[in-house]
């Protein structure tokens, strides 16, 4: 099967291609437009709209204005078809891949399809329905000459929609305009023993984890407290074995909790403490001293305390803090990138962890970007997303200076 031009940074794709694209909003459309305009004109492939009630139809108004012309022929001969979403998530994916199937049938060379995904809304599927879909389009269409974009759209979009389905379901991923193979791809046959059977939102029975954890900096996201410590709690026993410190550091309204589900997870906490072996700081004592986040007296502070324990340390550190509006916590990102430069002159481990449920998606791309490793649904992984810290800082210097 041929490959297509995407439209968008001189960039070709074998087909059937599956990618998912993140973007900024209403003002950051530009990589999708292009995509579609390949397929207008005296060209002889077919486009597909999908989306929930109403979706299609309002990024055609926004495509035709782009264009600065009108569809109305394209939709009339049925080379443009608009597809509303379907609850039933089975009837969903047989209706595109049926309309697919027609517009090759019909003398379509190729396919380009635009899935605006949503999360949770009316005439949509389930968001466990959508990873359903996700799982297993690529293989649903592998005989046919079609690429597929689903659009991601990070400053809506929660972030289980964006780990879940946009990086885990999609072998081919658009970050920035670039696309690239994607290492965290789950494949279809364990995807669903792997995810859909262990969505914390279906079920609180998270497995723990085991094996090497020594030497890593690595980002964790969690919807749960119990899904959260089924899988720290065997890395924090591991630590605590190999004689590594172990250093926390938690929201301060939450110490009481945090040392009880240690012990109930078989921590021996009182020894802990008194062999000084664990300690458990306030995030104002690391992060938010005076009130305000200053990541060069953080990332100081962070020098002492790995240089002061020779024997290693393993850091479990809630990054929570950062939603509390601080002055200075919109530094977070390049702080996690500077983190690695530090970390490169310690062997330890340090797990900083993300409430999935509370952190805009935007932002958890970039944690993401920024760490080497990345605990997804309880599986510590090389992140193969990873950005090397000059790289991703320049980045973030440029959207600033853009913004302003």
């Amino acid at each position: 099967m041929s490959d297509l031009d995407l439209g968008f940074g001189g960039q070709r794709v074998p087909l059937p291609a599956h990618i998912s694209l993140f973007h900024s909003g209403d003002a950051d459309l530009g990589d999708l437009v292009e995509f579609l305009r390949g397929a207008i004109g005296p060209s002889r492939e077919a486009f597909v709209l999908l989306g929930p009630p109403g979706a299609p139809a309002a990024f055609l108004k926004s495509l035709e204005g782009s264009l600065g012309r009108k569809l109305d022929d394209e939709v009339a001969s049925g080379r443009l078809v608009l597809m509303e979403g379907d609850r039933d998530p089975d009837a969903q994916l047989t209706k595109l891949v049926h309309t697919i199937t027609t517009l090759t049938a019909n003398g379509a060379t190729a396919v380009r399809v635009l899935a605006l995904v949503a999360w949770e809304v009316p005439g949509w599927p389930a968001a466990e329905d959508l990873l359903w879909i996700e799982s297993r389009l690529a293989n649903a269409c592998a005989n046919l000459p079609v690429a597929i974009i689903c659009a991601y759209d990070v400053t809506s979009l929660p972030g289980p929609a964006l780990i879940y389905a946009g990086i885990e379901s999609h072998g081919l991923v658009c970050i920035g305009g670039k696309v690239a193979s994607n290492p965290l791809v789950v494949a279809p046959e364990a995807y669903l023993a792997g995810r859909l059977l262990r969505l914390p939102w279906l079920s609180r029975d998270a497995s723990a984890i085991s094996g090497n954890a020594h030497g890593m900096h690595a980002c964790a996201f969690f919807m749960s407290r119990d899904e959260e410590y089924a899988t720290l709690l065997p890395l924090i026993e591991e630590g605590v074995a190999r004689g590594q410190a172990a250093f926390h550091v938690i929201d301060p309204q939450r110490r009481a909790d945090h040392l009880q589900r240690l012990n109930q997870g078989g921590l021996d906490v009182e020894g802990l403490q008194s062999s000084e072996q664990l300690e458990v700081r306030n995030w104002h004592e690391i992060y938010l001293m005076h009130d305000r986040f200053d990541p060069e007296r953080t990332l100081g502070q962070w020098d002492e305390v790995l240089a002061a324990r020779p024997g290693g340390v393993h850091v479990v550190a809630d990054m929570s803090w950062a939603l509390e509006r601080a002055p200075g916590v919109d530094a977070l990102v390049e702080y996690e990138a500077r983190f690695n430069e530090l970390r490169t002159r310690h062997s330890d481990t340090v797990i900083c962890t993300y409430d999935s449920a509370r952190f805009a998606a935007a932002t958890m791309l970039d944690i993401l970007r920024a760490h080497p490793v990345v605990i997804l649904a309880g599986v510590p992984q090389d992140n193969g997303l990873y950005t090397k810290p000059a790289a991703l800082i320049s980045e973030l210097h440029g959207r600033t200076a853009t913004a302003t």
